[in-house]
């Protein structure tokens, strides 16, 4: 009997405490009415096998979301299962918001970028690889639909992500020419957060394009090297010439002597012998332009260098370089005056290939 007193009043006790936790959270005051050494009240969720989690997002995320732009790369599951084993422990700090000038705590989005090892901001794909881009692209949209006024039905957050990821998702060359839309995908995601931009069926496919045409005028660079590495020229795809081939200068960019196999190829990156610029060593330092997946790019306006350019000087608007929008400057030194394989006097580098007697 008094055993079944004391576990009556336990019991009793127990609802009261429930009763406060309630009450204290809906009157927003927790602390006068709920013990803080007490655990929550949960309700057990049935796990199943194969199950996958279910992705959640802090509602800390969803604040700076609406004060400063998150990166795609916070969205992958990896790094949201991170944020939410984190908890109470994500990096913070207090912002005044302009236009109610309240101070209010918010994400410290490079303190956590930090914490995560996210790429550079300037990295072209972000440092994701297809697959996580996909995961992220995904689970942005699942943020922005909880974040949405209206739901799923939302127009303003809903709607549009829904179009915008699922426009690069679908597309049937997605995983192939990934590389050149993600940029692209970038660009156009950071404008709708900034400036508000409406979809555009038209403009999106029309930056599409693009970006397939970037793909087709790499793989006819690679080509030209493959051409110029075996010592022989393709035919020009452009009109016919007035002056006959064998009348014109011919420049040899690459030693074609069977004796010297090492030194058959000169890298457009550092002018060395033994290697293509696509076979550069990982963390040996290149003249002046930046490498990134086998291109390379202006180290200060991240624009791509034309590669055919720099091997047979080839002008734009002119044979293989028709429709080109890389850069056609000298890969070496950056100058406009003359292409890398020129070895012109004022460059920064000097042939390497041995003088013939």
């Amino acid at each position: 009997m008094q055993r079944e007193k004391e576990h009556a009043g336990w019991m009793r006790e127990q609802t009261e405490r429930s009763m406060a936790t309630r009450s204290g959270r809906s009157n927003g005051d927790i602390s006068s009415q709920v013990d803080p050494t007490l655990a929550p009240v949960f309700a057990p969720v049935e796990w199943q096998s194969g199950q996958t989690a279910t992705i959640t997002f802090p509602s800390l995320l969803k604040i700076t979301a609406n004060h400063f732009t998150i990166p795609l790369p916070f969205f992958t599951t990896k790094n949201l299962t991170t944020l939410t084993e984190m908890g109470s422990g994500l990096p913070m700090k207090q912002w005044r918001n302009p236009t109610s000038g309240a101070k209010e705590i918010v994400v410290d989005l490079d303190a956590l970028a930090k914490t995560l090892k996210l790429a550079p901001a300037d990295d072209p794909t972000e440092g994701l690889q297809h697959h996580e881009a996909v995961q992220a692209l995904d689970n942005f949209y699942n943020f922005n639909v909880q974040r949405d006024p209206h739901g799923v039905e939302g127009l303003l957050y809903s709607d549009f992500w829904q179009k915008h990821c699922n426009f690069f998702i679908s597309q049937p060359d997605s995983y192939d020419n990934y590389k050149h839309w993600k940029p692209v995908e970038k660009q156009l995601r950071l404008w709708r957060l900034i400036h508000n931009t409406a979809f555009s069926q038209t403009d999106y496919a029309q930056r599409y394009r693009e970006a397939q045409m970037a793909k087709e005028m790499e793989r006819k660079t690679e080509l030209l090297i493959a051409s110029a590495i075996s010592g022989s020229r393709p035919p020009a795809s452009g009109p016919s010439r007035s002056v006959p081939l064998t009348q014109l200068p011919r420049h040899q960019p690459f030693p074609t002597s069977g004796k010297d196999k090492k030194g058959s190829s000169c890298c457009l990156g550092c002018g060395a012998l033994g290697h293509m610029v696509a076979q550069h060593p990982a963390g040996q330092p290149l003249r002046w332009a930046r490498l990134d997946a086998r291109s390379l790019f202006t180290p200060n306006t991240n624009r791509q260098i034309c590669l055919g350019f720099n091997i047979y000087g080839t002008k734009k608007g002119q044979d293989r370089c028709k429709n080109c929008n890389h850069e056609h400057i000298c890969s070496f030194c950056g100058s406009s005056t003359h292409y890398a394989f020129a070895w012109h006097r004022e460059c920064t580098v000097v042939d390497p290939r041995p003088k013939s007697a």
